[in-house]
């Protein structure tokens, strides 16, 4: 069993408040948790029905808003059954009524279903299907469309300690953001940021699933997470801040970690409480309305949250904590001040309080203790050095196990997962013919240079691009017109038919070209190097002239390259 007799398994609740009930968050969310709903991480709200939100309705067509950067989510399986991960790929904006069009078009609508399980069930059977057409997401609008005049609830000004002590202004924080879905467009795992209270109101449309873990148990998500994706854990510890990772319920119950499933409908609210993680999906075209707020037992969430240790953290959100520890913590402000506030984050499991206790015991160095400290705080694990220092303990088997009731607790080398590059000798036919190629004609040499890195690549053809522009602009140098011939690049598997179709959605001055989707099993297969088409790559020690995929990767479902000059072709 992943839970042991003695855990506490909060259940999700559900709220239908009175009008004078609902009229005050800060008494509301009080009375919430006096319940314990906090504790499930995610509860629901069903307002009263004489609380509108908006008096004019939903009229998609008289919407005076533009999403301006849709996203195509490309969700690709991995080698572990149930486990994603999440890429999206910016798309030309468009208005509502186009997107409402777009998403009830027979290519994105919701199939046919009779229950919320059945069709949660084809959901993660489309995740695998390698035919499947990528979702379009309008996430991330910084407008809102509940009334102006509403004092209740209004998520565009939540009476909540952000909005009392936060000046900055920033989208999706105290700004809120509409989110425009369709049938399986996802948000993948996260946790909010600075790991603020949440809430979202389905303003209009179909419903949502949502998946939470409690917050005490969201160390075990990220254990899980670091385990199933290795690569990702090595390029930042804390992978999952990045929303790039999508995992089964099911998946995650093989690994000890219980997720709770709310499907939220129409006028629902979802209240997502702090460090909770959550995920889903839309059911099909919807609109729905988001922002964050804090209540005062907030405070030491956003003292202790961990955050994004790659490059990326200096875009992530960071509210300054100070001005509410110096209003709701007088007595620490000093300490936080000066930097000598560390303590535990409110989820911190035990076993590494544990750890901690026994460190201070062992650790007699004040610089170790420090680096201890530092480590428990941006990794929420034991660091590795601890158990080197004292390996001779260990050896003696007198060392304490730092461990819980699922095998996730472990230090675990990363190293291991990462498949190494071994330099070997050049043999075979191959090395003989560039041997005789090199004898017979010495200034023939051909030499493989490495690869150039992908941010490097992407830079130069940024480059070129603007150059192309300038020349078209200025010089009248317009670059040639290349007619594409699909079969010879690369989707001779493809249905020719339904490419067509796909690229006569969009309209664009520019000539784009198909790319693979990278999702499919052919495209995760490895190249060969058997095939005529392989023979001529430099890596096998060809010329590169032809230029074209190995035979045994032709991608079978290409999805169209797209820009922002692109318009959608929707037709009523």
């Amino acid at each position: 069993m992943p839970y042991s007799v003695k855990e506490e398994w909060p259940e999700v609740q559900t709220f239908t408040p009175t009008m004078e009930q609902f009229s005050s968050l800060k008494n509301l969310l009080a009375y919430m948790e006096s319940c314990g709903a906090h504790k499930a991480g995610i509860a629901k709200i069903r307002p009263p029905d004489e609380w509108i939100a908006r008096a004019k309705g939903y009229q998609v067509n008289e919407m005076d808003i533009k999403i301006e950067a849709p996203v195509m989510q490309t969700i690709a399986p991995t080698a572990h059954e149930g486990a994603f991960t999440a890429s999206h790929s910016s798309l030309a904006g468009l208005t509502v009524e186009a997107y409402r069009k777009l998403a009830t078009n027979p290519t994105y609508v919701t199939p046919s279903h009779e229950t919320y399980d059945e069709l949660e069930d084809m959901y993660w059977d489309k995740l695998i299907d390698e035919t499947s057409v990528p979702p379009i997401y309008g996430a991330d609008v910084c407008e809102s469309i509940t009334d102006k005049d509403q004092k209740i609830w209004n998520i565009n000004r939540l009476d909540s300690i952000l909005t009392d002590e936060m000046e900055e202004q920033i989208p999706g924080v105290n700004m809120p953001y509409l989110y425009f879905g369709m049938w399986r467009a996802t948000f993948s795992w996260h946790v909010e940021d600075m790991d603020l209270y949440g809430v979202n109101f389905l303003h209009f449309g179909a419903p949502k699933t949502w998946y939470c873990v409690p917050p005490q148990y969201g160390y075990k998500l990220e254990k899980a997470a670091q385990k199933l994706f290795p690569h990702m854990t090595a390029a930042c510890h804390n992978l999952l801040r990045h929303k790039a990772v999508m995992l089964s319920p099911y998946l995650l119950e093989e690994y000890g970690v219980r997720v709770h499933k709310v499907v939220q409908e129409e006028r629902d609210m979802i209240i997502v409480f702090p460090h909770a993680y959550h995920s889903g999906f839309n059911h099909g075209f919807n609109i729905a309305e988001s922002t964050n707020f804090a209540l005062p037992r907030w405070i030491e969430y956003g003292k202790r949250f961990r955050g994004c240790l790659c490059g990326d953290k200096d875009n992530a959100v960071v509210i300054h904590m100070e001005p509410f520890i110096r209003k709701y913590q007088p007595n620490r402000i000093d300490a936080w001040v000066k930097n000598q506030d560390w303590d535990f984050h409110p989820e911190d499991p035990p076993h590494l309080k544990r750890a901690y206790d026994d460190a201070m015991v062992l650790l007699d160095d004040e610089e170790e203790i420090k680096k201890f400290q530092e480590d428990l705080r941006i990794k929420r694990e034991i660091p590795k050095w601890y158990f080197d220092k004292f390996s001779f303990i260990m050896a003696e088997g007198n060392f304490p196990k730092y461990e819980d009731e699922i095998d996730l607790f472990k230090t675990y080398d990363i190293s291991a997962y990462v498949t190494s590059i071994k330099k070997e000798p050049l043999v075979g036919p191959r090395a003989r013919r560039l041997k005789l190629d090199l004898l017979e004609n010495p200034d023939a040499c051909r030499v493989q240079i490495k690869p150039i890195k992908k941010p490097s690549v992407f830079v130069h053809m940024k480059k070129r691009k603007l150059q192309l522009a300038y020349e078209a602009t200025f010089v009248n140098a317009k670059p040639p017109k290349v007619e594409l011939n699909y079969v010879s690049s690369g989707f001779a598997g493809a249905n020719i038919d339904d490419m067509m179709a796909k690229k006569a959605m969009m309209s664009c001055s520019k000539n784009h070209r198909f790319r693979s989707c990278r999702k499919c099993k052919k495209c995760q297969k490895k190249n060969c190097g058997d095939c005529v088409n392989c023979y001529d790559m430099p890596a096998f020690g060809g010329n590169g002239t032809m230029k074209q995929k190995c035979k045994m990767r032709v991608c079978i479902n290409p999805i169209m390259q797209q820009c922002a000059d692109c318009k959608w072709n929707i037709e009523s």
